[in-house]
């Protein structure tokens, strides 16, 4: 998995071509925020998802679910945080969980895929789960779900 560079140097006077253009990320396509609550259980559920928007073929994502965290307090829980396409039972491009003691413990979870999409209209999800148990966001704790275009594959 290599990301094709510009090629340097730009001098005074060189032309700026089309496909050096295309070589460069193009940067955030989508990007959804949120701090009201979302409810934690044993149901895999979406927390947020992003805009519709066109990706395309060919080129590399970078998707960062950043989960504001939750308190589950059943022993032996854990609680996972995933990046799937479309809805909470398509692709998974990441993954993180952490587990939890006896007493439970309230942290957040970030999760980073880098990925290529199908090309057309693409809608990106983050899902929570906890294994047991349930709980929710404090509200007011902000969390995030962005899709950045970093180049081309």
């Amino acid at each position: 998995m290599a990301i094709a560079p510009n090629t340097p140097p730009f001098v005074a006077g060189s032309i700026l071509t089309a496909t050096q253009m295309t070589a460069l990320p193009l940067g955030i396509v989508a990007l959804s925020t949120t701090n009201l609550v979302a409810n934690v259980n044993a149901t895999e559920t979406v927390a947020m998802q992003t805009p519709s928007f066109t990706a395309y073929a060919n080129r590399y994502y970078r998707i960062t679910f950043n989960f504001a965290g939750t308190l589950v307090a059943t022993a032996g829980n854990a609680l996972a945080a995933k990046i799937r396409l479309t809805n909470a039972a398509g692709t998974v491009y990441g993954h993180s969980g952490v587990g939890y003691n006896a007493t439970g413990g309230f942290t957040g979870l970030t999760v980073i895929a880098i990925t290529t999409l199908a090309a057309g209209a693409t809608v990106i999800c983050g899902t929570v789960v906890a294994s047991a148990g349930s709980g929710s966001v404090i509200g007011g704790v902000p969390y995030s779900l962005i899709v950045e275009d970093i180049g081309p594959a």
